[in-house]
């Protein structure tokens, strides 16, 4: 019995690990892109929040997501 649980707990102690490691190198290449293209990607986030808050600011941030409340209130979305 004792031999079970320390297998089990071995498992239970190895695969998180194994899985990050896995994980890891199939993420590198979006890691390799974002350290590459990181300042370009901080601008468009950062003109896209420009952006956005002009919109909030003029009222036609309301007006573009119109539709898209009506459709969720038809879809009856949230559940509340």
């Amino acid at each position: 019995m004792g031999a079970i649980l320390l297998t089990l707990y071995g498992l239970g102690l190895g695969i998180p690990f194994v899985l990050l490691a896995v994980g890891y190198r199939r993420a590198q290449c979006s890691v390799d892109f974002l350290g590459r293209h990181g300042r370009a990607v901080e601008q468009f986030g950062g003109g896209l929040l420009v952006v956005v808050g002009i919109l909030f600011l003029t009222g036609r941030w309301q007006e573009l997501f119109r539709p898209l409340q009506r459709w969720f209130a038809d879809a009856g979305w949230p559940p509340i």
